[in-house]
């Protein structure tokens, strides 16, 4: 069990960063609903106790060793799909679509979704597995406004375009 805190600075206050834990159980439960059998995951609770915010996840046959997809040193290093497996890849292609995420260049390594998303094949189980999740997705979506103004063009100088005309009809 521990606590999420923003030891880095990187979410300006520990309650952004339970924010942050809160985003990886979503984006988790987008990838599972991706029913993809060659991925696993780990089970991941958040909770809240006394007005503290704290998550718990199953410990893992995965180490820095096992890592074959994603960062784990911020981004200094990024392996892409290049090294998967056939399979691998095609699981995380077919994610990636789902939840419409473009595959891109990050380090010169090509990655369906944020580089610190990690994926470990496991030599205990032999089981794929995605962690780090949390920035999957924005932590907000973004919004998106359009507006349409229709408009009657003025009265031009013959007075039969647009406006009223006296009588409650309207013009043209």
């Amino acid at each position: 069990i521990k606590r999420p805190v923003d030891e880095r600075g990187l979410y300006g206050h520990d309650v952004f960063a339970g924010k942050s834990a809160a985003q990886e159980v979503l984006a988790l439960n987008a990838f599972m609903e991706c029913q993809e059998a060659d991925l696993s995951f780990p089970f991941v609770c958040v909770f809240d106790f006394l007005g503290e915010r704290f998550t718990t996840s199953t410990q893992l046959p995965i180490s820095c060793s096992s890592l074959v997809y994603g960062s784990a040193d911020g981004g200094r290093t990024v392996r892409g799909v290049e090294g998967l497996r056939r399979e691998e890849r095609r699981a995380l292609e077919a994610c990636g679509e789902k939840l419409h995420l473009r595959a891109h260049s990050v380090g010169g390594a090509t990655v369906s979704f944020g580089a610190d998303v990690e994926a470990h094949r496991a030599a205990r189980d032999g089981r794929f597995y995605l962690i780090d999740l949390a920035r999957t997705f924005p932590p907000t979506a973004p919004i998106l406004r359009s507006y349409a103004c229709f408009v009657d063009p003025p009265a031009g100088a013959d007075g039969e375009r647009g406006g009223d005309r006296g009588d409650g009809e309207r013009g043209g």
